[in-house]
């Protein structure tokens, strides 16, 4: 069929409903009788054509499909028209689906019918599925220009919607935005087509292929293929074709890279002739589902969705037997060699079916390049390997390396196995070092996985399910106390035991957290000297870094990075987190934050894991997005993390932005009752400065200098910058000292984090203890962060220090943006009033001005736009 002329309206939102208004405009257009419309067989079209028939009737078109095969005469057809004559007052389309299958010698009366109906007045819709078949499509054409040279026809062709409107079609699919990484998948695997993307979501939520965090999409781990049914929706439709038909395609969706070579293995594969598979991926290339790529000498499915799909439906013996062609064909030379990835997930189906010391070579190599990239198979096919290693101990190397890949993809049930087959089986052909490594590896997997019966076991037997002298034990009971937040038990461990060497590091980092820097000052400091194993320097170097960045101490880590050769982007998800925290990068930590909840295990035990958590909410809050940010708090709490107490700040920050400071000094109180239980000193400054800033804000200072004594002994015992900071600016507002103020403000500074310095700024000259002008410096800080709702606060402070707010149509926009922020966060009128610090009747106006504006007519449009982008005020 030729291009339709013109603009081609694009999709929204998971449908065609641009298009389908445009063409319902244009059949309601005098003289435009017909419209054709082209399309891919099966679902866009059926998709498509449904949205049509809705839209009809919505602009008072009564549809009437007309049945039509290849078995049906025209004349069946004209027959009815004079029908239509009867009913020319009543506005009427007529549909006729799928016209390519008449006969090519029937077009001319197709024709003779189009013009007879565009006499009548009667307006028409017919459907082509492309491709055409060969027969019919010279005739085809020709009628179609014919028609529309005479105005009688307009052809519009469906398209896929382009690569920039994919977010908007998942967001309206799901209610999320997908991730890059997840939209750059949907993209490969639908080329956006509508109906396929939505068959694609479907599949990835039913095999719990997508993760979903602050609203947000992301591609989970994945720990293998899903399985579908034959009766699956998206591959019926070739099952419907034919048994040798569908068997044709599941061995095409196997073969197909190998190119010139695939037809020659399908009919191995099913047992016939290389002509007879020919006929039947023909036959396949005609329906539209398959075609051969002459550039790239492949064949390929359309969508490729379609291939994979068909990949996993296959049974057991079905991919065992097709990937043992294909490796066969390969290594003799009779295919092509394939991409790396390909060749290897051969290998992994074909399993002891292909020569297995080749193979397992070539998975190892193919892991070894690829672990990086390809992280989820690398995993599955280092298993693959270690399966197929007749050598113990290589077979013990291999499961170490995928352990620890699995570990750190956040598949703890995959290092569990691994590492359980080490300890259960595999102990004696590990050296000591090794053996040490697979127990932290699977201690740290069972708390990942939630395994905490067996942990419990460790913790109060000092049981363990293999081989090792009692240093390590114990070494390994504390372990699992830590992990299971049993913080009084690990101290008095402590106390009692002299823990093997190998756990100085542990040991180091729990004592740092009781208040006690000491070892882990020496140790950090020996460790930057070059001090240790080098192999495990790397490891430990982000290990301690992640450490001081819990502390707030950005700088300090930065340095022990550099000094062990490291920097940032070495550390796990949450210590990044914290790192584009610390530096005010707020969208790439909340981007961090996201992805390491959604790929990471559900029970994380990264030194920075709570750490992480109340900088993404604090972000979130400090935006406006307070349901968000609580949301994400009670998913922080739900997976346990060590020095859960963080989480308190942010929960506190959102009980004061909705008014209730009372429940705000509750849930600061109940944390720091519950880090006094556990012995903990770590950020309990940071608790008892929130509980005197919330005293200040409610007259009730006579509790501040119990909260200064507090943070005095803590910024004593701890050293760190933070609470030195929180200790001077305490001491300022007790003892109303200007020069405490002024030493905070330069120690803020010198720090370098700008959400830092600007509560600080703004708190001290809430104190009463600081130059108003500083709130200038505050507001221009908080501008760089986008903190709508910290700058809306601080206008209001500004206003009563009689410090002017630049730009007053910036100040708007701004105003405008929050208000539509806080209403897709579900807060009513008087929750806004009140997080605004305005009248519930100012609130109702600007809510009146910003939907007149906007033109959206409810709470819910406003929300929907805001979540998909449509609208960013």
């Amino acid at each position: 069929m030729p291009r339709p002329s013109g603009h081609t309206p694009e999709g929204e939102a998971g449908d065609f409903r641009d298009l389908v208004v445009d063409i319902v405009d244009k059949l309601r257009m005098p003289g435009r009788p017909l419209v054709v419309l082209s399309g891919p067989a099966g679902a866009e079209l059926s998709r498509a054509l449904s949205e049509m028939r809705s839209c009809a009737e919505e602009q008072g078109l009564t549809t009437v499909n007309l049945p039509f095969s290849e078995n049906t005469p025209l004349f069946h057809l004209a027959d009815r028209i004079p029908s239509f004559e009867d009913r020319r007052n009543t506005p009427t389309l007529l549909v006729v689906e799928e016209i390519q299958r008449v006969a090519a010698a029937a077009v001319g009366g197709l024709e003779g019918l189009v013009r007879q109906l565009a006499a009548t007045g009667t307006r028409s819709l017919c459907t082509v599925a492309l491709p055409l078949p060969s027969a019919v499509e010279p005739a085809m054409v020709a009628m179609l220009a014919r028609l529309r040279r005479d105005g009688l026809a307009e052809h519009v062709r469906l398209r896929p919607l382009p690569p920039r409107r994919l977010d908007a079609l998942v967001t309206g699919a799901i209610g999320a935005k997908p991730a890059p990484e997840l939209a750059a998948l949907l993209w490969r695997a639908t080329r956006g087509w509508p109906a396929t993307v939505t068959a694609a979501l479907r599949i990835m939520r039913e095999h719990d292929l997508v993760r979903f965090v602050d609203r947000h999409a992301f591609l989970g781990p994945v720990d293998g293929a899903p399985h579908l049914p034959d009766s699956d929706a998206l591959v019926l439709p070739i099952r419907r074709m034919g048994r040798d038909v569908w068997a044709a395609a599941k061995a095409a969706a196997v073969f197909g890279p190998l190119g010139d070579a695939a037809p020659r293995l399908v009919g191995d594969a099913l047992g016939v002739p290389e002509s007879e598979a020919r006929r039947l991926l023909a036959g396949l290339e005609a329906a539209g589902v398959l075609r051969f790529r002459r550039a790239q000498r492949t064949w390929s499915f359309r969508p490729p969705l379609l291939g994979f799909a068909l990949r996993w439906v296959l049974g057991p013996y079905e991919r065992h037997r097709m990937a043992q062609v294909a490796v066969s064909a390969v290594w003799a030379g009779e295919a092509p060699e394939p991409d790396a990835r390909y060749l290897a997930d051969l290998l992994m189906s074909a399993g002891r079916m292909a020569p297995a010391d080749r193979a397992k070579d070539t998975l190892l190599a193919i892991a070894g390049r690829r672990s990086f990239i390809d992280t989820d198979r690398a995993v599955r096919w280092l298993r693959a390997a270690a399966d197929l290693s007749s050598d113990t101990q290589e077979r013990a190397q291999i499961l170490l390396t995928q352990a620890r890949l699995c570990l750190a993809r956040g598949t703890p049930l995959l290092a569990l196995e691994s590492s359980q087959a080490l300890l259960l089986s595999l102990a004696g052909q590990l050296t000591p070092g090794q053996l040490l490594e697979v127990y932290f590896v699977h201690l740290t997997a069972l708390h990942e996985a939630g395994e905490t019966a067996v942990l419990e076991r460790i913790a109060d037997e000092g049981w363990l399910p293999g081989p090792g002298g009692q240093p390590h034990r114990s070494g390994f009971r504390l372990l699992a106390l830590v992990l299971l937040n049993r913080w009084r038990q690990a101290r008095d461990l402590l106390a009692a035991d002299d823990l093997d060497p190998a756990f100085t590091s542990l040991r180091a980092l729990v004592r740092l957290w009781f208040g006690e820097p000491a070892e882990f000052e020496n140790s950090a400091a020996a460790l930057a000297a070059g001090a240790g194993d080098p192999r495990q320097r790397p490891q430990q170097a982000c290990w301690y870094a992640g450490a001081l960045l819990t502390l707030g101490e950005l700088g300090r880590a930065e340095q022990l990075l550099a000094e062990t050769g490291l920097a940032a982007e070495h550390l796990r998800l949450p210590g990044r987190v914290l790192v584009a925290a610390e530096r005010g990068r707020f969208d790439e930590a909340l981007e961090l934050a996201r992805k390491s909840i959604a790929t990471g295990p559900p029970f994380g035990s990264d030194v920075g894991q709570a750490g992480m958590y109340q900088v993404a909410a604090t972000i979130l809050a400090s935006r406006g997005k307070l349901a968000r940010a609580r949301e994400l708090l009670a998913a922080g709490r739900a997976g346990r993390p060590a020095l859960g107490h963080l989480l308190a700040v942010p929960e506190a920050l959102i009980e004061v932005a909705l008014g209730r400071t009372a429940q705000a000094r509750a849930v600061l109180r109940e944390a720091l009752d519950q880090a006094e239980d556990d012995g903990l000193v770590v950020h309990t400054d940071v608790l008892w400065t929130a509980l005197a800033d919330l005293a200040v804000r409610t007259g009730c200072q006579e509790e501040v200098p119990q909260c200064l004594r507090e943070v005095e002994l803590v910024a004593k015992q701890m050293g760190t910058g933070r609470a030195e900071l929180n200790r001077l600016a305490l001491l300022a507002l007790v003892d109303k000292d200007p020069k405490a103020a002024e030493a905070g403000i330069d120690l803020a500074r010198r720090r370098g984090q700008p959400m830092e310095l600007a509560s600080l700024l703004e708190r001290l000259v809430r104190y009463g203890v600081a130059d108003p002008a500083l709130l200038a410096e505050a507001y221009d800080l908080l501008g760089g962060l986008d903190a709508l709702m910290s700058r809306a606060w601080l206008r209001n402070t500004m206003r009563c220090n009689g410090i002017s707010i630049p730009g007053r149509q910036a100040t708007v926009a701004e105003n405008e943006r929050l208000l539509a922020v806080l209403v897709a966060e579900g807060l009513g009128n008087k929750q806004i009033a009140t997080a605004l610090q305005a009248s519930e009747k100012s609130v109702e106006g600007r809510l009146s001005r910003l939907f007149a504006r906007t033109g959206y007519h409810c709470r819910v449009e406003l929300a929907t736009a805001m979540l998909s982008g449509q609208f960013t005020g």
